[in-house]
């Protein structure tokens, strides 16, 4: 399937929690071997870059993500619909504005202890 994964690299979002989610992405990467959108988004779009395999998995490596300002999902979500994924999976701290609920699924993977979200599915990261 077609899945467009965004990260939140906004400045709530610490160089470890960085690291944890290029690791979450190389597995979806190794694990599913998807078609692959990446992007990556604090208040607007930094990168976007088509993953797949473990070629993907392997670019994560030292990966050196753009952003560090505000949170604003909406960008990210714009972006990955014109792509138009199966799924998306946003990796944030959920602190932002997300606006509507997009035309195809969302799933919110967060740090534990940020459950809350204003539609979608959340996942925790333990």
């Amino acid at each position: 399937g077609r899945i467009a994964i965004a990260v939140d690299t906004s400045g709530s979002i610490d160089e470890s929690l960085l690291n944890r989610f290029a690791a979450e992405i190389a597995a979806v990467l190794e694990k599913t071997e998807p078609l692959l959108r990446l992007i990556v988004c604090d208040a607007d779009v930094h990168q976007i870059y088509d993953l797949s395999g473990r070629e993907g998995a392997e670019l994560l490596r030292g990966f050196k993500f753009r952003g560090g300002g505000g949170t604003d999902f909406r960008p990210a979500i714009t972006e990955a619909a014109k792509w138009k994924p199966d799924l998306l999976i946003y990796l944030t701290d959920l602190e932002g504005d997300a606006g509507d609920d997009p035309a195809f699924p969302v799933l919110w993977a967060v740090p534990e202890g940020k459950a809350a979200a204003p539609w979608g599915k959340i996942i925790e990261l333990s």
